[in-house]
Formats: structure tokens, C-alpha cells, sequence
């Protein structure tokens, strides 16, 4: 069975929600679509505005000659899909892909300096956003 598109961001944001939990991390929501982000997270004192973005699809543009799969993230606001993020709209993106159960968690600045509204993902370690699977720690520093 195939998910909506609002249901795979609501199951992005549940799973985060729930890893989150696991670790320690205490997790916020706002009422409401009426915030750049979807949760606010505290460890030991720390807040953290999250952005999640949840993908069910390879993004088949990026797709090369080894045959590695790119999970592809559309990263703007509003039901239009064409109002940019800003940096200033929240510290850290949560990308997760979902048929592999696996959490890319990057620092806003991080991601500014190389995105804009697109974002492709592999699970390769040498790729360059390798060191941002599964990084908690970006929630509790």
C-alpha cells in the first residue's frame, strides 16, 4: 500500500519522535502547521528546533552508473512547495528515510551551505553527507 504524501511526513515526524525518546531526548510539538518546524527538542537543557523531512522515494534524477540508491528530500515550506527555509527557520533538519529505517539529523548551517530546496540522500559511507546518519549528538550539543 502506497502512503500520501501528509502521511509520510506524519510517519517521519512519529518515528522521530519515538528514536528521539529512546535516546534521552525530550520532544516538543506545536500545535498547529503554523511553525518552520515541526518539534523542539531538549537534552539536558539544550533546545533544538527540528525540521523533518520523510522520504519513501529514490530520487531517480541522481541516480549514476554504480547503481547507488538517492533518497530525495524536498526541502521548502507551505503547502505550495516554493517558499525557501532559511537557516534562521530551524537548527536541525531530521531526514529520514523510511524504507530503511535510517535518520540523516543535520545542523541548519551545515545544510545551508550546500542546499537550497533539494536534497539527495545514499547510505554510502563515503558519500558527503555519510557523517550525518544517525548523528543524535546534534540534538543534545
Amino acid at each position: 500500500m502506497a502512503l500520501a504524501e501528509k502521511s509520510i511526513g506524519e510517519l517521519g515526524e512519529l518515528r522521530f519522535c519515538a528514536n528521539a525518546l529512546e535516546r534521552g531526548i525530550v520532544v516538543c510539538t506545536p500545535f498547529g502547521d503554523n511553525c518552520a518546524y515541526d518539534a523542539i527538542t531538549e537534552y539536558n537543557g539544550v533546545t533544538k528546533r527540528v525540521q523533518v523531512k520523510a522520504s519513501t522515494k529514490r530520487d531517480m534524477s541522481k541516480r549514476n552508473s554504480d547503481l547507488t540508491d538517492y533518497w530525495g528530500f524536498t526541502i521548502t515550506k507551505g503547502l505550495s512547495g516554493k517558499v525557501d527555509y532559511s537557516a534562521d527557520d530551524f537548527d536541525v533538519l531530521v531526514a529520514y528515510i523510511i524504507p530503511h529505517n535510517i535518520t540523516f539529523i543535520i545542523p541548519s548551517d551545515d545544510l545551508f551551505a550546500s542546499v537550497r530546496r533539494k536534497l539527495s540522500l545514499n547510505l554510502l559511507t563515503e558519500s558527503k553527507w555519510a557523517g550525518y546518519n544517525e548523528a543524535w549528538e546534534h540534538l543534545k550539543m
